[in-house]
């Protein structure tokens, strides 16, 4: 191709103005069946001459779409197949109850129109596939807030799975792409599957298997009957640094393909030094747990400089460096994890009780409820802490408080006094607060206790 003045600017017009197909408008359903037919025929008549050389089993099958899927538009990014919606009979007084199960319809049916073409123009039904891209393959935003159909661009699993084709996915290898492929495929009965796409590199270039031969042994070894080896610009000088060819061309790579084609076993190696998904479990944890690290420990100044050089890294796609800071980040926190700038002071009866009164005034009243057995039980507790309050019995009035929250199964709470370590009032003056504390708010609140436990004034 001779890229001429202007072609990228061109190109990104192009994809500006193009309009997105409508899987169910009537001219798209004509012009499938028309083409499923047209090519259906030729691959019958290609199918019946490798029967008579006794080769039909060079076919190994065609795929009806190409990462099918209802995406975003290319400009706003905004959620399309309303088209496809009103071609259903929805209106915007007549909406959908569930707008992405009817879009994931679409799909399937669009999908299932196409095979059926195939198959009317005389493919069998055995060799026709589907092809969808349901795995993350590093190219989801991780914090993208949106129901689980739009991050597969409607594209749901389940859509790979019809009496009408076999599935087929994209197996580009990064995080845990064969773990869901073996869970969808083992959901739906493990029937055979295709690698309709992929590679032993991610797309963000991150590095896949340790092998190709360990690529390809984690599709035919669990159930796949076809893997479609996808890259740019093979042979040539022109892309010779592509990160698609070398992981596709390179001297293993070759030799795990001639091995497959011998016949011999493919051997899963187990992943030694750099995982992705082991990579991508280290950056979840850092972006969940980091900030709230930071604001425990105090040391933002210790972390950033980490931070920003794993940043950097993870955008210069240099991930086996970015793993070994991630190293760091988390080593980091797991050492002071749990830890506090000072440990908190022992607080006093005077400081503790009122938050557990607190909390008793909160709860007990649902953990009753109207129970006879649980009614019983608190009655003789609560009279008991009523007593020692009265009698300014504080230690035993903390006992009786103590057994009621064990007996509801509610934490002991940490009074702010000991977060905050002030300073401890006299005997007398914390008396005096005590009485006046249970004399106002508690009083009033254990009233609605007292009533709901069926207690007398006696």
């Amino acid at each position: 191709m001779v890229r001429l003045p202007g072609y990228q600017a061109a190109q990104d017009w192009l994809f500006r103005t193009l309009t997105q197909m409508c899987f169910n408008s009537p001219g798209i359903i004509a012009a499938v069946r028309d083409r499923g037919g047209v090519i259906g025929n030729e691959i019958q008549k290609e199918l019946a001459d490798l029967k008579t050389q006794g080769k039909q089993h060079l076919f190994a099958g065609v795929m009806t779409g190409w990462e099918t899927q209802i995406g975003s538009d290319f400009e706003t990014n905004r959620p399309l197949g309303y088209r496809a919606l009103r071609h259903r009979g929805f209106t915007e007084t007549k909406p959908p109850k569930d707008i992405d199960l009817e879009r994931v319809q679409v799909v399937k049916e669009f999908m299932e129109l196409g095979a059926n073409s195939l198959h009317d123009g005389g493919v069998p039904r055995e060799r026709i596939f589907c092809h969808i891209a349901f795995t993350d393959q590093g190219l989801r935003k991780a914090d993208a807030k949106e129901s689980y159909a739009r991050k597969v661009h409607i594209a749901v699993p389940e859509v790979a799975f019809s009496l009408a084709y076999r599935p087929g996915f994209s197996t580009y290898p990064e995080g845990a792409t064969f773990k869901e492929v073996y869970a969808v495929i083992a959901k739906h009965g493990s029937p055979a599957w295709i690698s309709a796409e992929g590679t032993n590199v991610s797309p963000t270039s991150m590095p896949g298997e340790p092998t190709m031969e360990s690529y390809l042994a984690r599709m035919f070894n669990h159930g796949a009957v076809m893997t479609n080896i996808f890259s740019w610009g093979i042979g040539g000088e022109a892309m010779r640094d592509n990160f698609f060819r070398k992981a596709t061309e390179n001297p293993e790579a070759l030799a795990a393909y001639a091995k497959f084609l011998r016949g011999e076993p493919l051997v899963e190696s187990a992943a030694t030094g750099f995982s992705s998904e082991a990579f991508q479990a280290k950056m979840r944890k850092i972006q969940e747990e980091l900030p709230g690290w930071i604001q425990k420990s105090g040391k933002q100044a210790e972390a950033m400089p980490l931070i920003q050089k794993l940043e950097g890294l993870v955008k210069e796609k240099q991930w086996q460096k970015a793993d070994k800071v991630a190293d760091e980040v988390l080593a980091m926190m797991k050492g002071d994890k749990g830890q506090n700038k000072e440990e908190p002071k022992a607080s006093t009866v005077q400081e503790r009780l009122p938050a557990k009164i607190q909390q008793i005034q909160k709860e007990l009243t649902a953990w009753v409820q109207g129970n006879a057995d649980r009614q019983e039980k608190a009655t003789s507790l609560m009279k008991s802490l009523d007593e020692q309050i009265k009698a300014m019995d504080l230690e035993r009035a903390e006992e009786a408080a103590d057994a009621v929250l064990k007996l509801i199964g509610s934490e002991v709470p940490i009074p702010d006094a000991q977060r905050q370590s002030p300073a401890q009032d006299a005997p007398e003056e914390a008396s005096r607060k005590l009485r006046h504390e249970f004399g106002g708010s508690f009083l009033v609140s254990r009233d609605k206790v007292q009533e709901e436990l069926k207690l007398t004034a006696e």
